[in-house]
């Protein structure tokens, strides 16, 4: 038998499905800071000789993706922290 208006279910929405993960893309930007801030950091401190600030822009660069992976880290585990 059909089921008419009355017998759907509305409460079911995407975030229902196990395999729906709407905090996935935290966890790719955690990773894009993180390889961004390595690589700022090997180019400040390697590549770039004769700035004598660049290892103290290295270690900024490393601190401010530090933050963002943390950020991100936290927002994706969020879900965890405040169902209990």
């Amino acid at each position: 038998m059909a089921k008419t208006h009355k017998q759907i279910d509305y409460t079911k929405s995407k975030y229902h499905n196990p395999k729906y993960r709407p905090r996935a893309w935290l966890w790719w930007i955690a990773f894009l800071f993180a390889a961004g801030g390595g690589a700022l950091y090997y180019y400040f401190t390697e590549v770039v000789e004769f700035d004598p600030t660049s290892d103290m822009k290295g270690i900024i660069a490393l601190v401010v993706a530090g933050v963002g992976v943390g950020v991100c880290t936290i927002s994706a585990t969020a879900h965890l922290w405040f169902r209990r």
